[in-house]
């Protein structure tokens, strides 16, 4: 015998199930934003951090080569400026800047300056820098020396701990590139500041080179090996300052 379905059954199952109300709909994409938005931001922190541990790392780098190097030249610093060829300075005074140096000395290994089209992915790039400011294609590095220790004997250094000794160079807008070779206070000749890309935000060449949140620092290394982030507001404008030529010792 053949029984049928009860229609109220049919419409239990189906016309009788409630919907979302727009409010609910609402409240779920509300949540998915606020948990999209801490996700990106998380990773935009996990992200600057590898960048700074990599720049760190880079920098420490170049900088342990200079001071062998420096060891193995009879203590003597590299010069920031190379003035070789000039017809205003005697030829037994002239010299090579630190990135000829090395080279000149065999260090092509960490010493790899980047060719035409090729990616700035060498120790000599400071890629939290490179995350503020593009790139150029006439940027062979982008680490600079401070301009007061070349050609500097290394032991007439009283603590050297305090005195800088590699940075982040300075952008110029003008080129779009990273063509600074030496880095000094921001007065006279050669001198000029570091860029001061840290903390990362969205940067244009046409920015201030202190632009940023807070205290923006820029990544240094001292003559003893160490490397740190160094806030603006501490970089001294006398020359006389340990920080940029240190004290001098009669050995």
């Amino acid at each position: 015998m053949q029984t049928n379905t009860p229609a109220f059954v049919f419409r239990s199952r189906h016309a009788g199930r409630p919907g979302f109300s727009l409010i609910e709909l609402l409240t779920v994409i509300a949540v998915i934003a606020v948990l999209g938005g801490i996700l990106i931001a998380t990773v935009n922190r996990v992200r600057d951090s590898a960048r700074l541990s990599k720049s760190q790392s880079n920098l420490r780098q170049v900088t342990q080569t200079l001071l062998i190097y420096t060891m193995e030249n009879g203590g003597r610093l590299p010069y920031a400026k190379g003035n070789r060829n000039s017809s205003s300075v005697p030829p037994e005074e002239q010299h090579d800047n630190w990135i000829i140096e090395l080279r000149n000395a065999g260090y092509n290994d960490i010493i790899t300056l980047r060719g035409v089209g090729e990616a700035p992915d060498s120790v000599m790039f400071c890629p939290m820098a490179l995350a503020c400011r593009p790139h150029s294609e006439n940027a062979s590095y982008n680490w600079a020396m401070n301009v007061y220790l070349g050609g500097e004997r290394l032991s007439t250094i009283d603590e050297p701990g305090l005195v800088s000794f590699m940075m982040n160079s300075r952008w110029v807008p003008s080129y779009r590139t990273w063509g600074q070779t030496e880095v000094g206070i921001p007065n006279g000749g050669p001198n000029r500041w570091p860029d001061f890309p840290y903390p990362v935000r969205s940067m244009d060449v046409n920015d201030a080179p202190d632009a940023g949140a807070g205290d923006p620092s820029a990544c240094v290394s001292f003559l003893d090996g160490r490397v740190e982030l160094v806030p603006r507001s501490k970089f001294p404008e006398d020359v006389t300052q340990p920080f940029w030529s240190g004290t001098r010792n009669e050995n």
